[in-house]
């Protein structure tokens, strides 16, 4: 089997609602859908987004088609995963647009054997992936009623969005947590915006309302901070923006900064750099979660299969990107039941891609 064809292909669905976090409010970039064609006719697709942190939708297709393509068109065996995504070391950070081909050439060889992707990394652990639906940044009574409609929905597990303002973001955990009750799930993610130790006085008024996971509550590059306030909190601190690769999971893990790892797929590079960033993370007995780039459906389906193949698998994962937009690229809906999504389990990533629609949002048109 030969790749003949690549395609990067730019993308924007808008969102449902109105997203916003403490650090970045422009998520207007996209998304980039890659498809493999093959002399077999067999297809792999992928899909990065919608958050590149420092790569736009541009970089990445230009990364994909003038230094991928070629080399994928030149691979002798391109179910080879490991020997091609090499050949990429050359190409400097761009891992967004490495993590697109990881995830096509994965889809490819699962369709190939006629197996889903998890299986390609090691197994399914679970079926379905216990899942946190997040709630951007947002006044008092528009997240009552994204709440009203989320509960209606199944959603038992929640991440509320912090960072501007520590009184605004009390008021708020109390106030969500007055609504749903004491049985469902709360987190926080501050995505790294609150400074100083003066944010561990607002943290502990938070966890009194008993919370799951604190996310990211200061700088990446503040370990030292983080080790503080995992000392002084009662509620396990999650590393997100921090835990970038198996190299900065290992400085984390050095430095006793954070109980829990979050891996989004696009970060290391794709699937190998996400479980090699799993065996550090476990190795040092930390369990892991998977996060989120808000993706559309063939992203999410990806991030699924991840989290199926990790073992100490911790607390909800927020991959619920294409619940958060209007439409999806999918034939085929991602299966959200009951607060879970359910793993695809056909071959590759087990989604199909409906042409039409991906043509009707493609920006390149």
């Amino acid at each position: 089997m030969k790749i003949v064809k690549v395609e990067a292909i730019p993308v924007i669905i808008p969102f449902n609602t109105e997203w916003k976090i403490s650090t970045v409010n422009d998520f207007g970039g996209g998304y980039v859908v890659m498809k493999l064609y093959t002399d077999e006719g067999i297809v792999g697709i992928g899909e990065i987004g919608r958050w590149f942190e420092g790569e736009c939708p541009s970089d990445i297709v230009n990364t994909c088609m003038k230094f991928c393509a070629p080399i994928l068109m030149e691979a002798e065996d391109p179910l080879n995963i490991n020997a091609i995504m090499d050949k990429f070391r050359c190409i400097r950070e761009r891992r967004f647009a490495k993590a697109l081909v990881d995830i096509a050439l994965h889809d490819l060889k699962g369709k190939k054997l006629g197996i889903p992707v998890y299986q390609l990394l090691g197994g399914a652990y679970r079926t379905k992936i216990p899942v946190c639906q997040s709630l951007g940044i947002k006044d008092y009574d528009s997240i009552r009623r994204d709440l009203d409609l989320y509960l209606g929905q199944g959603f038992r597990a929640f991440k509320i969005k912090i960072g501007l303002d520590y009184d605004f973001d009390i008021k708020l955990v109390r106030m969500i947590r007055e609504i749903v009750g004491p049985d469902v799930q709360l987190r926080v993610d501050a995505n790294g915006a609150y400074f100083g130790s003066t944010c561990l006085a607002a943290l502990q008024e938070m966890e009194k309302c008993n919370l799951t996971l604190i996310e990211q509550p200061c700088s990446y590059i503040h370990h030292s901070l983080l080790r503080d306030l995992r000392r002084s909190l009662h509620t396990p601190i999650l590393a997100c923006e921090a835990a970038m690769t198996p190299e900065t999971v290992y400085e984390l893990v050095k430095d006793e900064a954070v109980d829990m790892i979050n891996i989004k797929i696009g970060r290391p590079s794709g699937f190998i750099g996400s479980k090699q960033m799993e065996a550090v993370a476990i190795g040092a007995g930390l369990p892991v979660c998977i996060g989120t780039q808000l993706e559309m459906g063939v992203g999410t389906a990806a991030c699924a299969h991840l989290a199926a193949s990790i073992r100490d698998f911790a607390d909800t994962s927020d991959i619920t990107g294409p619940t958060l937009l209007v439409d999806d690229i999918l034939i085929k809906p991602l299966d959200y039941r009951d607060g879970y999504l359910h793993v695809p389990n056909g071959p590759g990533l087990g989604v199909e891609i409906d042409d039409d629609k991906l043509e009707f949002y493609r920006l390149d048109k």
